[in-house]
């Protein structure tokens, strides 16, 4: 751009707001904020996270990684789903009607002639007693084979965390725990059912118990060390299962929810509890029990695609990405903030610097490595966002070109303003329409511009 060849305090000015504006956004963590406290801290990080443009560029990194990554297409383990669905409550009435031998009967099925699932997991609750003799049936079942996981459910609360008498912040707490009933918890294993839901509503993130004295393996993790106990194998705990410190662990999913198949095998309830070869199908593998059924209201939106998965596939993908080891944390944010700001005002400085043709190039160059700089990093286990720098990127190239635009034009109409004066208007309004500035003069054609 031929008018933009130094530095001059709106460039100045430009860069030093690109840079602010990108540092604040990504350094702010909604999970550090607090609204009622003095602290100078908690109070910016609740400010800038309740910006609507925080949570616009937040949702819209989430689209992106998940359109690039999610899911993967690739399963280890071998996983059939149990659903109860609609068929199976049309056969059966309503699954809250249920007594408990009707799951003892499908153990039975899933175990005979010798068979044995690597581990039988409900996404069920059974939460208190119903018939005493048939409660006991199922849990004498559960003993007898000794392959059950049955799940808990965390209940959680806010509560008012206080600092000298002054409200301070509010902080998440178990306040119930809804687990099997006594003779059944007895006699099986148990884990956490919970889905961990981001802040726009997506199930992308594992569910880790952090809060107990004693923490409870979320289902995926207790499936998962069920199947190597199977197969004589050690399980190694992931480092960011293991780092307590680590709350938001982010997981690749390896199926999706298609429109005319499952994720993974499957069969309806009622099918399975009848069908001969149920045994022999399951043998060594992986078993999820659960809803399947919208009316049951144990689905939720995932990466993969628009339409809501079930609670139990997502436990199934998310023990196929504990398996691989397909985990993310995020990046520091500090670190990703002081980057993404000092990379925003050198990217405004050379590009208004440059001609036209090198600005674009750096900038496409630049959303490019930023892509590529995302792509190592979640390779590496590491939530890197996009958007921080995609954005600023994008809107500087954009700009460029405008001022380009708008730089020629001014240009043009300063030179048609002063020819005009001396050649007739007419003249100069044909010059300037040929896109030339060329006159014959002395039997030579003369470029007058």
């Amino acid at each position: 751009m031929k008018n933009i060849k130094k530095i001059n305090y709106k460039i100045i000015i430009a860069a030093l707001v690109t840079g602010l504006l990108v540092f604040i956004l990504a350094f702010a963590d909604p999970s550090k904020g607090a609204a009622d406290t003095e602290e100078f801290g908690p109070r910016f990080h609740h400010a800038v996270s309740n910006l609507f443009l925080y949570s616009g560029l937040q949702r819209l990194d989430f689209k992106l990684t998940d359109w690039i990554y999610q899911p993967d297409d690739n399963a280890v383990l071998d996983i059939v789903v149990i659903g109860i669905d609609s068929e199976s409550q049309d056969e059966l009435g309503q699954q809250s009607t249920w007594q408990r031998d009707v799951y003892a009967k499908l153990l039975d099925n899933l175990h005979k002639d010798g068979h044995s699932p690597a581990a039988v997991c409900f996404d069920i609750l059974f939460t208190g007693e119903k018939d005493p003799e048939k409660d006991k049936y199922f849990a004498d079942t559960c003993a007898k084979y000794g392959d059950t996981i049955q799940g808990v459910y965390f209940n959680y609360g806010l509560r008012h965390v206080y600092e000298d008498n002054v409200h301070y912040y509010e902080e998440s707490y178990i306040k119930k725990i809804d687990g099997p009933y006594a003779e059944l918890a007895a006699v099986t294993k148990q884990a956490c059912t919970n889905n961990d839901i981001s802040d726009d509503g997506y199930a992308r993130t594992i569910f880790v118990d952090r809060m107990s004295d004693e923490p409870v393996d979320s289902l995926a993790l207790a499936a998962y060390k069920a199947y190597l106990e199977y197969y004589g194998e050690t399980y190694v705990p992931h480092k960011y299962i293991a780092d307590k410190s680590q709350n938001t662990i982010y997981f690749t999913y390896s199926k999706k929810l298609m429109k005319n198949s499952k994720p993974f095998d499957y069969f309806p309830f009622n099918q399975a509890l009848d069908n001969e070869d149920i045994a022999n199908i399951c043998d060594g593998r992986l078993v999820f029990v659960g809803a399947y059924d919208v009316a049951m209201s144990d689905d939720f939106f995932t990466p993969t695609g628009k339409d809501k998965m079930y609670g139990v596939d997502i436990h199934a993908n998310t023990c196929e990405a504990i398996a691989q080891g397909k985990l993310q944390i995020p990046a520091n944010r500090t670190t990703v903030a002081i980057v993404y700001s000092i990379l925003s005002v050198l990217l405004v400085f050379f590009v208004y610097l440059s001609v036209l043709p090198i600005a674009v190039s750096v900038s496409v160059g630049a959303i490019g490595l930023d892509f590529l700089a995302n792509w190592i990093a979640r390779k590496n286990g590491v939530y890197l966002p996009i958007v921080y720098f995609l954005v600023p990127a994008f809107i500087v190239l954009v700009t460029a070109i405008v001022l380009h635009y708008l730089s020629a034009r001014a240009e043009k109409a300063k030179i048609n303003n002063a020819f005009k004066m001396y050649v007739a208007p007419e003249v100069v309004d044909e010059m300037a329409g040929s896109g030339t500035y060329e006159l014959k003069l002395g039997g030579q054609t003369k470029d007058i511009a």
